[in-house]
C-alpha cells in the first residue's frame, strides 16, 4: 500500500469511475474531477501526490490545466501524467512541451496505468531526496555563517561590557562619581546595542512570516526620525570616539504616515550604517523630505568607502555582511534588509545611488494616493 494521493481528472463518467477503482485497488488515495475546473480546485486544495489528467475536456482542458498549475508555486512540481486517444508524435510531443512527466495514450492496460504512476513517483521521490542532499551543505554553511556573524557581533560589546563591569564591582571609583557614572553609562549602552540586535533579530523573522503591518497613520517626526538619528550619531561619536560632522536637513515638519516601530528602525539602521563606514573626520549628509501626503524620501551619505555596482542589491539582502572586494560589512546584515522590507511595503525602495565617492542611500515612502488609504491597510 503506497498511500500517495492520486488527482484523476476525467470527462467521461465510466472512465473516471474505472480508473478510480484501479488506482484504489493499487493502494493509493484518490481524488476524481469530472472536469479541468475541478481538477484545478482539488490540486490547489488537496496538493496531490500526482494527477492524471484527460487531455480533450471542455476548458480548461489537460494543456490549460497543466498550464495553470505550473504557475502556482505551490503546485507547480506536482508530478502530471496525460490521458489521451491520441497517439500521434505531435500529440506527444505537445505533452512533454506542456509540462507532462509521462503520456498514456487509451485504451491502456491497467498494469501500464499502474508501473507508469510508480515510476513517475519514484523519480519524484528520487529528486526530491537528491535535492534535499544537496541542500545540507548549504544549510550547514548558512548555520555556520549566521553563527559566527552573530557571534563576531555580540562580542564586541559584551567584550566592552565585562570590562566596564570589572573595575565597578572591585569598587574602584567610590571617590570618583563622575568616572563611575561614566564607566556605568558605557556598560548601559553595550548592553543597549545587544538589545537591539536581539530584538532586530526577531523583528526580521515576524515580518518574513506575519509580513509588514501595514498602518498609514502619522507619526511624530521628533520622536521618531530627530531622536533617532540623535541616538545613533551619540553612540559613534561619545562611545566609540568618532568624530563625525552631521549636516541634517528637512524640508517640512508634515508627519509621514506607516508604522512607527518600523521607520524608527529603519531611519536608525539607514544612520548607523553611514556612522560605521564615515572615516574618522569625514561627513554625513542627511536630507529628509515630505513626499505628500503621508509619505518622504530620505538621502544619507557617507564618505565612505563606497559599495561596488555588483553588489549594491546584495547588501540588502539578509545576514550579508559584505563580500568581495567591499569593506562594507553591515553588523547582523538585517538593517538594510529590514529598511527596504520596510519601503516596499509601503509603495516606496531603499537603494544605493550612483555617487562618485562615499555611499548614498535613498529610503521612500511612497504618499498616499487618496485619503482613503489612512488608517490600517489589510495585508
Amino acid at each position: 500500500m503506497s498511500g500517495e494521493t492520486v488527482l484523476l481528472v476525467e470527462d467521461e463518467q465510466r472512465l473516471l469511475m474505472g480508473l478510480s477503482a484501479i488506482v484504489k485497488r493499487a493502494g493509493y488515495r484518490v481524488l476524481s474531477a469530472p472536469d479541468g475546473s475541478e481538477g484545478l480546485r482539488l490540486a490547489r486544495l488537496q496538493k496531490p501526490d500526482i494527477i492524471v489528467s484527460d487531455v480533450m475536456m471542455p476548458p480548461p482542458d489537460g494543456f490549460e490545466l497543466r498550464r495553470l498549475l505550473s504557475e502556482d508555486p505551490e503546485t507547480a512540481a506536482i508530478p502530471f501524467i496525460f490521458l489521451t486517444a491520441r497517439s500521434g508524435i505531435n500529440d506527444r510531443l505537445k505533452g512533454i512541451e506542456g509540462g507532462a512527466d509521462d503520456y498514456i495514450t487509451k485504451p491502456f492496460d491497467s498494469r501500464e496505468l499502474l508501473a507508469r504512476l510508480a515510476s513517475v513517483l519514484r523519480r519524484q521521490e528520487i529528486a526530491r531526496q537528491k535535492g534535499l542532499e544537496d541542500a545540507i551543505p548549504k544549510v550547514e554553511e548558512i548555520r555556520r555563517g549566521l553563527l559566527e556573524t552573530v557571534g563576531l557581533e555580540l562580542r564586541k560589546p559584551v567584550a566592552s561590557l565585562l570590562a566596564t563591569l570589572k573595575p565597578v564591582m572591585r569598587e574602584e571609583f567610590q571617590s570618583d562619581p563622575k568616572r563611575l557614572e561614566d564607566f556605568l553609562e558605557s556598560a548601559t549602552e553595550d548592553a543597549s546595542r545587544m538589545e537591539a540586535m536581539v530584538s532586530d533579530l526577531g523583528l526580521l523573522v515576524r515580518l518574513e512570516e506575519e509580513g509588514v503591518p501595514l498602518q498609514r497613520r502619522a507619526i511624530p517626526l521628533e520622536e521618531n526620525f530627530h531622536q533617532a538619528i540623535e541616538k545613533i550619531y551619540e553612540h559613534w561619536t561619545r562611545f566609540e570616539f568618532k568624530d563625525i560632522d552631521l549636516s541634517l536637513s528637512v524640508d517640512s515638519d508634515e508627519e509621514p504616515m506607516l508604522d512607527a516601530e518600523l521607520f524608527r528602525r529603519s531611519i536608525s539602521h539607514l544612520m548607523d550604517n553611514a556612522c560605521k563606514f564615515s572615516p574618522d573626520g569625514g561627513r554625513i549628509d542627511l536630507r529628509y523630505l515630505s513626499l505628500h501626503p503621508g509619505g518622504c524620501r530620505i538621502t544619507i551619505s557617507d564618505q565612505g568607502p563606497g559599495v561596488p555596482a555588483h553588489l549594491r542589491e546584495k547588501v540588502f539582502e539578509a545576514f550579508c555582511r559584505g563580500a568581495e572586494d567591499t569593506s562594507r560589512e553591515n553588523g547582523l546584515g538585517i538593517g538594510l534588509s529590514i529598511a527596504r522590507l520596510t519601503a516596499r511595503a509601503y509603495g516606496g525602495d531603499a537603494r544605493i545611488l550612483d555617487t562618485d565617492s562615499g555611499c548614498t542611500i535613498q529610503f521612500e515612502i511612497a504618499a498616499l494616493k487618496s485619503s482613503g488609504e489612512a488608517g490600517s491597510w489589510p495585508r
